[in-house]
């Protein structure tokens, strides 16, 4: 399982926030759909779940964001910090024109592990040395 990368999409909605969760590579997909307030905390959850699966590579996909509240950035902030303080890795990929002005204003761009793709996101997930 360790080198399993669990890929994370979220997707805005009105009042809603639905997330896909998934192995990367894998056609199986779980979807739900909460308050926005609520998921960020589903996402720390399945983080620490699958962290004690023996996973520890994750790929946040903000591809379908347009824009971030201050709760999820730090939302963000503290998804990263789990992973590293655990051993595992985590990337965001797939940011918007909003969501790069967003981080750079609060200058969390400075330390989260964002990129634009996917692919590279997922180079530097699985890269130690990065």
């Amino acid at each position: 399982m360790p080198g399993r990368v669990l890929v994370v999409t979220i997707i805005p909605r009105v009042y809603a926030c639905t997330l896909e969760m998934g192995y990367w590579g894998d056609s199986e997909k779980e979807t739900t759909t909460s308050a926005p307030e609520e998921g960020g905390v589903l996402v720390r959850e399945r983080i620490r779940d699958e962290m004690k699966k023996g996973v520890t590579r994750f790929l946040i996909d903000l591809a379908r964001v347009q824009w971030l509240s201050s709760t999820w950035i730090g939302w963000l902030v503290a998804w990263h910090r789990l992973a590293e303080k655990e051993g595992g890795r985590l990337a965001f990929a797939g940011l918007t024109e909003g969501v790069h002005r967003v981080l750079d204003a609060t200058r969390a761009s400075g330390t989260l592990p964002a990129f634009d793709t996917v692919s590279k996101a997922l180079d530097h997930i699985q890269n130690q040395n990065s």
